[in-house]
């Protein structure tokens, strides 16, 4: 499949040993992350600042809607529909001790997925020492490690704070070799929603300092090990509280995860706006990525243009909110196989339930966005060699008065570049230095940049 159509319609204490306190380090001259990982940073930065998104899918390789859990076997629900991959997946550690998946089909479908240029990460629902369980609460009654964070931040001494060396067997066990065999850049997202109160490592068990420590210890640790392909996500939930950051030296990116943005009165689209305007001019003062960690509904044929109408055009409305860099949604599975489940995004057979057709029509709508960015639109993200240049989108289509940004330069290092844009017929569509452009009139041209003997151009209908 070619590059889509785009069209706009109207409108970072290092940890060691026993003590993990037992040594330190100049925080000012650490080298946090290999150089892959830190230009994966810059140019993720550079994509939300241009206001595009990347769309992505938890699990997308290795679950969907009717198979449920299963290898990767070259399908997603969001190919299915759209004909492309999602260009952000993030796994879970969950899955490497789930009876039901195997260790090695999430690891190689990450492997995967960054092998066709997606953008890949993972989160950890991590279930309690004493009551294998991620919720802090069963029957509404507090469970058995409701205490459970407190006591692993209580004592620093391994040997003797079980809880610690509970925590700290898992990074040794699960998640350091997994980033360590896989070497190249990846997000972790640990202790995420800590502004709910439902997991253990939430408000309901933990006072801000508590979860600021042990989110620090998270870091600390992994690094101490050697870790340095690993960008960290902070994610509040409903949220732009501040108050739970656990600091510019710890995370690199600022989220917001929050479902049924518009449908429920708690989750309504000013508030869902300003907490992520709020998230986003926080993440610019300190110079962090700003991304929708988590949102969808499972209610997608009540509210069959939610991608469109509730998330899309709603932060692309805000100058600020329009900076978040990904958008992701959760995996969509009929765990009774009873046609029931719950779904994020259309899936193959949905057409024949009551709104199906209006939720694949608008999803489609909102793959076709110029704004949307999917795996098939193969956006150079990752550290590459090649000096070829490029401008995305090659192809889109405006209305007047409408403004874009695009983006170009070298693939190896364009967020650095300073390229000279042109308009073939500037009375059409005029572009400023930054690839910003604005329709005038009706008609055709092409945008270009040039480096060299080389060029790349953009071609722009005005309707």
């Amino acid at each position: 499949m070619t590059n889509k159509i785009k069209t706009i319609s109207c409108c970072l204490v290092i940890l060691a040993g026993v003590n993990f306190l037992a040594k330190a380090i100049d925080k000012a001259s650490a080298s946090y992350h290999d150089m892959a990982t830190e230009h994966l940073f810059q140019n993720l930065k550079a994509l939300g600042d241009a206001g595009l998104h990347l769309f992505g899918v938890a699990n997308a390789f290795d679950i969907s809607y009717k198979k449920l859990i299963h290898e990767y076997d070259g399908s997603t629900d969001c190919k299915d529909i759209t004909g492309s991959h999602p260009a952000f997946i993030e796994s879970d550690f969950e899955w490497y001790i789930h009876k039901e998946h195997k260790a090695k089909w999430a690891t190689e479908a990450i492997r995967e997925a960054y092998k066709q240029g997606i953008v890949v990460g993972y989160c950890y629902h991590l279930r309690g020492l004493k009551s294998n369980d991620f919720y802090a609460f069963k029957d509404n009654k507090k469970t058995e490690d409701s205490t459970l964070l407190q006591d692993i931040v209580a004592n620093p001494d391994r040997k003797a704070n079980k809880a610690l060396d509970w925590y700290l067997h898992r990074l040794d066990s699960v998640v350091i070799p997994t980033f360590k065999e896989l070497g190249f850049p990846l997000i972790y997202r640990p202790f995420h929603e800590m502004t709910g109160g439902w997991f253990w490592w939430g408000t309901s068990c933990c006072t801000k300092d508590e979860f600021i420590k042990i989110y620090r210890l998270t870091v600390d640790y992994l690094r101490s090990n050697g870790v340095r392909n690993v960008l960290f996500a902070w994610s509040p939930d409903k949220s732009s509280d501040s108050t739970f950051y656990p600091g510019d030296e710890y995370v690199d990116i600022i989220g917001y995860d929050g479902y049924d943005v518009g449908l429920v009165d708690y989750n309504q689209i000013p508030a869902f706006v300003s907490n992520v305007a709020a998230l986003a001019d926080f993440a610019q003062r300190h110079n962090k990525i700003v991304a929708i960690t988590e949102t969808g509904t499972g209610k997608l044929l009540e509210a069959p243009e939610y991608w469109t109408k509730n998330i899309l055009e709603s932060l692309n409305a805000d100058p600020k909110a329009s900076k978040v860099s990904w958008i992701m949604t959760w995996y969509s599975a009929d765990w009774n196989k009873d046609n029931k489940g719950v779904n994020y995004i259309p899936y193959k057979g949905i057409e024949k339930k009551t709104n199906g057709d209006k939720a694949i029509d608008d999803f489609k709508k909102f793959y076709n966005d110029p704004a949307t960015v999917f795996q098939v639109d193969s956006l150079p993200l990752f550290a590459t060699d090649n000096a070829e240049l490029f401008i995305y989108p090659k192809n889109l289509t405006l209305t007047v008065g409408k403004k874009f940004t695009l983006i170009g330069g070298r693939k190896k290092d364009w967020s650095k570049n300073q390229v000279s844009w042109l308009s073939s017929d500037p009375s059409v569509v005029k572009v400023d230095a930054k690839g910003n452009i604005e329709a005038l009139k009706t008609g055709n041209t092409t945008i270009t940049i040039k480096m060299g003997n080389k060029q790349a151009s953009c071609i722009v209908v005005v309707q």
